[in-house]
Formats: C-alpha cells, sequence, structure tokens
C-alpha cells in the first residue's frame, strides 16, 4: 500500500522503524528518494543500521529520536518485557532525544513524502497531528498507515486530522488502518 505509485525519487518516512521491516521496502521502492526512519531504541536503530547496510540500501537516514510536539529528552519504557516494544517518557534528565517530525524533515531537507508509516506505541496524536496540521500541502504524505489502538477506531486526534485533511479510510488490517490523501 505505501509503495504503490512510488516514483525512483520518492520519500517515505518510518516512525518507529524498529529493525526495518517497512523501511528497507520503502527504500527500494524509492531508491532516488529518501526514506527516513526513525527509532527512540537505541538497540533498534542499530539493528536497522546493520539490515541497510547488508541490504545495499544506502538511501535509508536512520534518526535515532523519539517523536513528540515538541523537542526535548526522554526515556524509554520497555512494554511487554520485549526491548522492540518501547514506549517514550517525556521527563527532563532523559537520555533519549525527542524531536518534532518537522525538525527532522526540515534537517534532512525533505519537502514531499510519498508514504508515511507510523507505530509509536500510543504517542501517534502527539507525534503527527502537530506535523500534519502545520506541514504545506506538498509535504502532506499521500499514503499513511497508522497502527490502530482498538479494531475499529484510530486515535482521536490522528482521526479527526486525517478528515480535516481530506484523507479516506481505504482499509484496515488486524492492527493498521491505511489512508490516503485525495487528489
Amino acid at each position: 500500500f505505501l509503495v504503490k505509485g512510488a516514483a525512483a525519487n520518492a520519500n517515505f518516512v518510518d516512525l518507529g522503524s524498529n529493525i526495518g521491516l517497512y523501511s528497507q521496502p520503502m527504500a527500494k521502492a524509492g531508491p532516488k528518494g529518501k526514506t527516513i526512519s526513525i527509532d527512540a531504541n537505541p538497540l533498534m536503530a542499530a539493528r536497522l543500521k546493520f539490515n541497510a547496510t547488508a541490504s545495499g540500501l544506502s538511501n535509508i537516514h536512520m534518526v535515532s529520536a523519539a517523536v513528540s510536539d515538541t523537542n526535548g529528552q526522554g526515556s524509554l519504557v520497555i512494554r511487554k518485557d520485549d526491548v522492540a516494544i518501547v514506549a517514550v517518557e517525556e521527563v527532563e534528565g532523559g537520555k533519549i532525544p525527542i524531536r518534532t517530525l518537522s525538525a527532522i524533515l526540515s534537517e534532512l531537507g525533505v519537502k514531499t513524502i510519498h508514504g508515511l508509516k507510523i507505530d509509536i506505541e500510543g504517542h501517534e496524536d502527539k507525534a503527527l497531528v502537530p506535523f500534519l496540521m502545520n506541514a504545506a500541502k506538498t509535504q502532506l504524505p499521500k499514503r499513511i498507515v497508522i497502527e490502530h489502538p482498538e479494531p475499529d477506531a484510530d486515535y482521536p486526534g490522528c482521526a479527526e486530522a486525517f478528515a480535516k485533511l481530506n484523507y479516506t479510510l481505504v482499509g484496515r488490517s488486524r492492527n493498521n488502518s491505511f489512508y490516503e490523501l485525495a487528489s
């Protein structure tokens, strides 16, 4: 879904990239574009860097940070006794950098996004809504895959932003919702 119709120079964003299950196919779909892979967990970032190198994908740009509505610091909270499932707790003195998506994309010179995947353990509203509501229309992702908190519901802030910006829900899987920006 995310790579459908992608040009060779398409840019992608993977928020909560983990080891690169989404990042790697996106990078292959847009070999002349950039795939921005963002994960707060340093262990996952290291694994993704290894996987990208082993797969010969030089267009994956790994950002080791959490994403929220402000810049700051935080700590990781491991969930379900699984180091791959972490949440960010925004606390002063934390060792994990917290950045806005706008700041990350600006730093990397990304002005267009073909596809965006987000799975950041309940922080979706704080990370994605401010970006969507303040981004230039040309920077809005054409396609979004978002983990949903319940089978037939999305995070309320994201759902409201999708409606305001003319995104259409085109389907759901067991874990994700699929949105497409109306032309």
